[in-house]
């Protein structure tokens, strides 16, 4: 990736930009307004005739820089509430519904409501834990295995 610097001075950097230069800007702390007709400007220190600048130099520099690594979030896992259903016999529904109506309302809400279980959240640890108490843990494990997107 090329990053372009415009210089004053040689030394004092004064803006920056990856990948490409505006077209038209102004440097900053002056009146001197750039206008490029391409991307190999090197100086601002002649005026509109063509004759040199008094006071301060500026000039771009282009270096090469490695792309920034991006890291990727890691998807969370999440078991749609229908692959669930598709997965379980009807006597496992029975044995899910029947613990559900044993549990407090805001959790009932909360599974009934909810298109997917995500994995990260506290309330899926419950509910493994009921799931693996109901089932053992290989059918839990099935149960409420990540679905496919």
């Amino acid at each position: 990736m090329k990053q372009f610097i415009l210089v004053k001075d040689g030394t004092e950097e004064l803006a920056r930009w990856d990948r490409a230069m505006p077209r038209e800007f102004r440097i900053p702390g002056t009146k001197i307004d750039v206008h490029l007709a391409d991307e190999n400007w090197t100086s601002a220190n002649k005026d509109a005739e063509g004759n040199d600048l008094e006071g301060p130099q500026f000039s771009i520099k282009v270096e090469d820089v490695d792309e920034p690594v991006v890291e990727q979030p890691v998807p969370i896992a999440r078991t749609y509430r229908a692959d669930l259903w598709r997965r379980a016999t009807e006597a496992e529904i029975n044995t899910i519904e029947t613990a559900l109506a044993s549990k407090p309302k805001k959790m009932q809400r909360l599974f009934a409501d909810v298109q997917w279980l995500q994995h990260d959240d506290p309330l899926f640890t419950q509910l493994k834990a009921g799931f693996v108490q109901a089932f053992g843990q290989e059918r839990a494990d099935e149960l409420l295995a990540p679905s496919s997107e």
